[in-house]
């Protein structure tokens, strides 16, 4: 390096330095956390184009993550010193900025890592060919024309108790004193296209938004399908995710499912399609991303990244923990800027709340009695035991409502509760609870639903949906969709069928991807199953690999079948 160049570069650091730090100090001032956020992003700017007038020899997004994370450590250290002699606990404004340095610390120190990550240059499989994209195009037409369909004559929206929930939360980056009951993205779309007077035409778009994101989850699996097996299977994989009833009725209703699995199953396709490409990186941190928006959407996703990180591993040729490792960190990166916030603003590093929530079910339904009969003046958690046992009856809502208004516990104190309370009675009576998830697994694999229970779900509420009101009638569902329901259960076990003897019958080229599949499937009917009763909406993240598995136990099936017949002749 030139001392010219030198100069240049110690010049440019020293300007976005000063600039940084004065962003910093103002934004401290002023005591506003939107310019807080804000100021990392102008500092980003001026790197960017600090790097250009010094031609520093670093990939752009590098320079502006460096700059951020400077920037962010800075505020840290300045909020740290201004606050100096008070503590983090309490929710006055000097505990929530030192908490928030905190914060800004956790945030600059990741986005440091990521800077200085061994970032991989790994080179595509020299024995990849085009795909065929005319399955391509029949997937996306037969699919569309059945959604397109179903928006016509299925009349509006579908609404239930989960979809007012998700208007009624408060959305992120707010001064709440409670965590969100679920991950901020479904709730903050619904309050941005149906949170006004005029909601009925945002619910409408975000209806059709949902159908599409169902036609390019079919999409995804057939593309994934037709570089491992013949594109006749890619096909039938693709249709039986764009028809698929459930998913068209999640689709039609008011729920998080199905952006959640369409995002799930992007996250997939590229994630196995990233070895065969130019730039594997950059297919893989596509992968991470689409993930990382589909845990946003639903917590439950948090734990398919590792089954993620092993399709990436087992699928890359060269650096493949190394691209592992960069799918998993970029995946939960979103997960750990939700618990910074919840840290900041309501003292709990949590995700959501609702995982005690959730749990209620799980305590109090058909289980063995909660109350142990101590004396709650010994025993302080007796008493909570007995109010919510007297409560089971009317789940989740009566219990959680009854904690509330009885022992005025928070929304944190009932969370810790239930979890707590599932652990005791996991280790009271091991053999039931482990008898009945598995029962709940085998229900949830099965589990029927279809368009005229959700019509009534809907009528049913309809009077009383608040803030909601006025929302019109659904009419019954029309023969075709009748049929398809009608015929869903029996499809099902056929997959299934097909689908649980993947990992034996894939041919070996394909069988790490149908470990893969299967695992997916094994994971979401598992973790469901631990903490939810089997209703059938939970079953569609995991019955989208079901179709998976089931083509590649095909596939190989017919190819053992042809080897059989020409050996023979």
């Amino acid at each position: 390096m030139s001392p010219a160049d030198r100069a240049r570069r110690l010049e440019a650091a020293a300007v976005v330095a000063a600039v940084g730090v004065l962003l910093g100090a103002v934004c401290l001032g002023c005591g506003r956390v939107g310019l807080t956020l804000l100021a990392p992003l102008a500092f980003g700017a001026l790197a960017l184009l600090a790097r250009r007038r010094a031609q520093r020899p670093i990939p752009l997004w590098q320079a502006a993550l460096a700059a951020t994370a400077a920037l962010l450590l800075v505020h840290a250290w300045a909020l740290a010193w201004a606050l100096a002699g008070y503590t983090p606990a309490g929710t006055g404004p000097e505990a929530t900025w030192l908490r928030a340095a905190r914060g800004f610390a956790l945030l600059g120190a990741g986005a440091f890592a990521v800077v200085l990550f061994p970032w991989p240059r790994a080179t595509p499989d020299p024995e990849s060919s085009p795909i065929p994209r005319r399955g391509l195009w029949v997937v996306a037409g037969v699919s569309g024309a059945w959604h397109l369909y179903l928006l016509l004559a299925c009349g509006g929206p579908l609404v239930g108790i989960d979809s007012v929930v998700n208007l009624q939360q408060v959305p992120p980056l707010r001064f709440n004193t409670q965590p969100p009951h679920h991950p901020p993205l479904y709730p903050s779309l619904v309050h941005l296209v149906a949170g006004g007077p005029r909601y009925w035409p945002g619910l409408w778009t975000l209806v059709i938004a949902q159908h599409a994101a169902a036609v390019g989850a079919a999409l995804a699996i057939e593309r994934t399908l037709a570089r491992w097996t013949h594109p006749a299977l890619a096909i039938a994989g693709g249709l039986t995710i764009g028809l698929d009833g459930a998913f068209a009725l999640y689709a039609h209703t008011i729920s998080s499912e199905t952006f959640a699995t369409a995002f799930l199953l992007l996250s997939f396709a590229a994630a196995s399609a990233a070895p065969h490409q130019r730039r594997p990186l950059a297919w893989v941190l596509a992968a991470a991303g689409c993930l990382g928006v589909s845990l946003l959407t639903r917590q439950v996703m948090v734990g398919w990244v590792v089954v993620g990180g092993l399709t990436v591993g087992l699928g890359a040729t060269r650096s493949r923990w190394v691209l592992a490792g960069a799918f998993a960190a970029v995946a939960l990166a979103p997960v750990g800027v939700v618990q910074v916030h919840n840290y900041v603003f309501t003292r709990r590093a949590a995700f959501t709340a609702s995982v005690g929530r959730n749990l209620i079910y799980r305590v109090l339904v058909d289980t063995p009695p909660l109350p142990r009969g101590t004396d709650p003046a010994q025993d302080p958690w007796e008493r909570a035991r007995t109010i919510a046992w007297a409560e089971r009856e009317r789940c989740w809502t009566g219990p959680y409502n009854a904690l509330q208004r009885e022992l005025g516990w928070s929304d944190a104190q009932i969370d810790e509760a239930f979890q707590r309370f599932y652990r005791e009675q996991w280790g009271r009576y091991p053999g039931h609870y482990l008898g009945q998830t598995l029962a709940y697994m085998g229900e949830l694999l099965v589990a029927r639903e279809g368009f005229e229970d959700m019509v009534e779900v809907h009528n049913r509420l309809n009077p009383g949906l608040q803030p909601w009101t006025e929302v019109p009638a659904a009419p019954a569902p029309p023969a075709p969709v009748r049929f398809v329901t009608s015929w869903a259960l029996p499809a099902r076990l056929v997959v299934l069928l097909l689908g649980a003897l993947a990992p034996l019958l894939a041919r070996p080229p394909t069988r790490w991807l149908a470990w893969c599949a299967w695992l997916s499937v094994g994971y979401f009917t598992l973790a469901t199953s631990l903490v939810e009763l089997p209703l059938a909406r939970y079953r569609v993240p995991g019955s989208a690999f079901v179709v998976v598995c089931a083509a590649l136990a095909l596939d190989g099936l017919i190819t053992r079948v042809r080897g059989a017949r020409a050996t023979l002749e």
